[in-house]
């Protein structure tokens, strides 16, 4: 270069450090014109056309530059950047992986290419190139930091968190190392410390968004959803097209139950990024909530289709597809699934699983798998003190259906007949704050009835401790409106996972499940983590003030035939598989004139059945559909069947109590795991065990037998009749009796310091 072009170069590097581009760009290209083979002029003005963010120009200026020398790593670096900006990585790794071989000490193109590694999903490799990078200089904040990126995505957040706290040693007031350092406190679910980092962030940034954002995520997850809004509020006035955080306000509005509105933010964060696989999930979430079951399924699909391994998302698919008993590939699927789950992958919520597998090691396996994931392996409160004992037994009861609920029906009865001597009873209700009659009438149950729906786990273990709570039973289980990690906050010296949730919650620390021999037995004890303690007959409990409703319906008033055998089935229509289909149709076919009323919980399940009623060469118009009813009104109208059908691998629960209770014989098929065992339990109890089944040759056969033979069936509807009000079933205060002298021993065993051990006060029984 000679002397005028060299003064001229410096002359325009001086423009461009200024800001004024369109003088340097002229000055270089005046440069060009004089020497078209400078490179530095050529290097310098690509960097000017980026700097610009004109990234077509400034690739065609330094492609000249590379066409006079091709190991110019400044250039293939900024190159690269410029293929980076353009959304083309994959000529943007090219350009780094060249800048490396031609210059193997430049640190910023190794965090470069661990950043693109790392997106694509190549973990193991972008590790390694941020190790190099660190061997070049052991104080690189930054590849501290990205490399923490990387072992979070990998669900190492251990390990992540000591990557964050070296980047941080080392630059203490960046905040991207503080908000990152959030989301591994928050994904090791320690919140208050994830809290805390979002905080600091957001201090040394004010307009951090995504801090801001995650911030909101775990208030949210807290439920403390006015500063979770607040956050996303935040958010969206710094950056208002900012998508996640439209999602997470969807995410807020769905825990609200207002899921008109959540899907209308899903809406909006997928039209802004329609590659969002989690809004879409989400989306399907709410759908599925308001019954638009079809959509549910679209939303799903096309979730799985962005991300094959979202959790539980293929599971949520094939829930959605079995609630309307579309059982198209649902055999397939399903043993695809149990392989998967077998394996420790969590491809489908352990509520799911009960119905789909009557296998209890697997169950253990999903649900263990479950908790690790969702419920803290250390609680922010720390041990329970040892504390004087109270004058009475403090018993806490912890649900989300103190209401109108199937489970406060079964309940409610023995909530009143506590001894209030002996026991002092709190309910803890984290449900919605219902006015019903059965909510006025729980709430005068109960010695304290708390509403909790705002406060997080971590708020109701604490107040539960300073309550002194004895003995904590949750009665929700994994069901939905779960909240399982209040109880890895271990929130009483003895907790204990009872009724609504028929198997293992898969968490070390619930200490006992109350069951009995037929839904539990001893040989299965392996497959529960919870240690059982067994009551002498039916685990089920069930209120004897039950009201049947007073009913004048005619058969054919809800078009059943005035004549024909009635067969009934109310449970969920997502309890019905296959197989269970299969032996119904075969007995509609062995039964003259009979049909098979089922419950409608949509318009899809009419039609499907009906479809596949006829594929088995049934009549569809034997299948007839009952819509939902009130409690009293739908046990009124059991009286117009003659016999019910059980499901399985997930039986009758509340629905065979119902059935007997009114009147009905219910038939089933015991299974092997807790769920497909129950109306076992509850037929044995009521001293029918005659209608037990052992095999699927003998269900039908005893389904025949009983339609076809009406003297036989009325010796059985007799034989119930007399013994409703004799046996344990219904006998209330009996049940109550047994489930506190259960409750003594766990106590007297805790305050002997003793370890939970198979509570069995009944062993002849």
């Amino acid at each position: 270069m000679n002397a005028v072009s060299a003064t001229l170069l410096q002359r325009t590097l001086g423009f461009q450090r200024q800001g004024r581009l369109n003088e340097a760009r002229a000055a270089y290209e005046a440069c060009l014109a004089e020497s078209p083979a400078d490179i530095n002029a050529l290097h310098y003005l690509g960097a000017l056309e980026y700097q610009a963010g004109r990234f077509a120009e400034a690739i065609v200026v330094m492609e000249r530059a590379l066409r006079l020398d091709s190991a110019l790593s400044p250039v293939l670096f900024n190159l690269a950047l410029c293929h980076l900006a353009r959304g083309d990585d994959h000529l943007a790794e090219s350009n780094l992986r060249n800048c490396i071989a031609a210059d193997p000490n430049h640190i910023q193109a190794h965090l470069q290419l661990g950043i693109i590694l790392a997106k694509r999903g190549s973990h193991a490799e972008a590790l390694e190139i941020f190790d190099h990078a660190l061997r070049l200089d052991k104080n690189l904040a930054q590849a501290h930091n990205l490399r923490g990126n990387v072992l979070l995505d990998v669900a190492q957040p251990e390990a992540a968190l000591q990557a964050y706290e070296h980047a941080l040693r080392l630059a203490p007031r960046d905040a991207d190392s503080h908000n990152n350092q959030g989301n591994a406190f928050r994904d090791l679910l320690r919140f208050q410390q994830a809290l805390e980092s979002y905080s600091r962030a957001i201090e040394l940034q004010p307009q951090h968004v995504d801090a801001l954002n995650n911030r909101g995520n775990v208030w949210l997850q807290l439920r403390r959803l006015d500063r979770a809004e607040a956050d996303y509020r935040a958010a969206l006035a710094l950056t208002p097209g900012y998508a996640p955080t439209l999602r997470n306000l969807g995410s807020m509005e769905a825990q609200l139950e207002r899921h008109e509105l959540a899907i209308q933010y899903f809406d909006r964060a997928i039209a802004i990024t329609a590659n969002d696989p989690i809004a879409h999930a989400l989306r399907g979430e709410s759908l599925r909530e308001l019954g638009r079951l079809l959509d549910a399924r679209l939303a799903f699909d096309q979730a799985l289709a962005l991300n094959p391994k979202i959790e539980n998302m293929l599971g949520a698919r094939l829930q959605a597809q079995i609630q309307v008993c579309d059982w198209s590939g649902v055999s397939q699927l399903m043993s695809e699934l149990a392989q998967m789950a077998g394996s420790g992958l969590r491809v489908c919520s352990p509520f799911n699983a009960l119905g789909w597998f009557d296998e209890p090691g697997l169950h253990h396996t999903i649900a263990a798998s479950h908790a690790r994931a969702h419920c803290p392996h250390e609680s922010a409160l720390g041990p329970i003190m040892a504390r004087t004992p109270s004058p009475r037994i403090r018993l806490g009861y912890y649900s989300a259906d103190f209401h109108n609920h199937a489970t406060a029906y079964l309940m409610a009865e023995l909530f009143e007949l506590h001894d209030r001597e002996e026991f002092e009873v709190f309910a803890f209700s984290f449900g919605p704050k219902a006015n019903d009659e059965l909510r006025q009438r729980l709430v005068k149950a109960f010695d304290h009835f708390i509403e909790v729906q705002n406060l997080g786990d971590v708020e109701i273990a604490a107040l539960s401790r300073q309550l002194q709570i004895d003995i904590a039973v949750d009665l929700k289980g994994y069901c939905k409106d779960s909240r399982a990690a209040i109880f890895a906050h271990r929130c009483a010296p003895i907790q204990v996972n009872y009724l609504a949730y028929p198997g293992t919650l898969g968490m070390s620390c619930m200490d006992y499940i109350i069951a009995d021999k037929i839904v539990l037995p001893k040989d299965q004890q392996v497959f529960y983590s919870e240690t059982v303690a067994y009551l002498p007959h039916c685990y089920q409990v069930n209120d004897s003030k039950r009201v049947i409703a007073p009913f004048q319906n005619k058969r054919t008033d809800l078009g059943l035939p005035e004549d024909g055998f009635v067969f009934c089935s109310f449970n969920n229509n997502y309890k019905i598989l296959p197989a269970t289909f299969d032996q119904w149709m075969n007995i509609l076919g062995r039964v003259e004139r009979s049909v098979l009323w089922l419950l409608k919980t949509n318009e899809e399940v009419v039609r499907n059945l009906r479809h596949e009623a006829s594929l088995r060469g049934i009549d569809p118009n034997r299948l007839v559909f009952a819509p939902p009813v009130p409690l009293g009104e739908h046990l009124a109208r059991h009286r117009l069947a003659d016999l019910s059908l059980d499901t399985l691998p997930y039986n009758a629960h509340t629905t065979a109590s119902d059935a007997l209770w009114a009147g009905i014989p219910i038939v089933t098929l015991i299974g092997c795991a807790f769920a497909g065992r129950v109306a076992a339990s509850i037929l044995t109890a009521v001293g029918l065990p005659e209608l037990i089944a052992r095999s699927a040759f003998e269900y039908e056969a005893l389904a025949v037998g009983l339609a076809n033979d009406p003297t036989r069936l009325a010796t059985v509807k007799a034989k119930l009749h007399r013994q409703r009000n004799t046996h344990p079933l219904f006998n209330t205060p009996l049940l109550c009796s047994h489930i506190e002298a259960i409750y003594r021993e766990m106590l007297s065993r805790h305050n002997l310091g003793q370890r939970p051990s198979p509570i069995d006060l009944w062993p002849i029984s």
